[in-house]
């Protein structure tokens, strides 16, 4: 968050006041900005602010915004691999880094259609992920003190590998299989 007492550019104003009218609520917009709920509010108000919204055509004001922008961005991506590494989920870390609800989806959806930077992130993500569920297993090997909060979380955070209870997903893999199996051995009796 902005030390009190500091200037917050113009430029970073009107993208904190766009990305709010474009629907973001005020939490989330400062939470995004790093700034006080208090300050969104008085910047949508603020006539020097709308005038700059108004009159934002020009080349440098643009490469402020774009400046501001991809700083914003390295620091977002930054607390979501924070929170993949730390056990959430894709989804928790995005909400968490003030990205709303749905940013996973658009990821897969940008990454669908071949965009270079999404397929990118995407690996950086499952990268991510890999290197929190080693840790862990490095908490458990270790037998480090709370070593089984680090098994609990394996466990319900990597059901497939780590749960030793049947899942929906495990016990329908497992009926398939044995359909598969049963349908199988009738067409090899079929055959013979």
């Amino acid at each position: 968050m902005a030390r009190s007492g500091t200037s917050t550019p113009m430029a970073a104003k009107v993208a904190a006041v766009r990305q709010h009218l474009a629907g973001d609520n005020v939490t989330a917009t400062a939470r995004a900005h790093g700034v006080s709920r208090g300050s969104i509010t008085k910047w949508r108000e603020d006539p020097r602010v709308l005038d700059a919204m108004a009159t934002d055509s020009g080349a440098e004001f643009a490469a402020e915004v774009a400046s501001l922008d991809d700083a914003r961005e390295g620091a977002e991506q930054g607390r979501v691999l924070d929170g993949v590494r730390a056990g959430l989920t894709v989804e928790r870390a995005a909400m968490c880094a003030g990205l709303g609800r749905g940013a996973s989806a658009r990821w897969h959806e940008a990454a669908a259609t071949g965009e270079a930077d999404a397929v990118a992130w995407l690996r950086r993500l499952d990268e991510a992920e890999a290197v929190g569920e080693a840790a862990l297993l490095e908490r458990i090997a270790g037998g480090e003190p709370g070593w089984q909060g680090a098994a609990w979380i394996l466990a319900r955070r990597f059901v497939d590998r780590w749960s030793d209870k049947p899942t929906a997903a495990t016990t329908d893999r497992a009926a398939a299989n044995a359909g598969l199996m049963t349908a199988l051995a009738a067409l090899t009796e079929a055959v013979r």
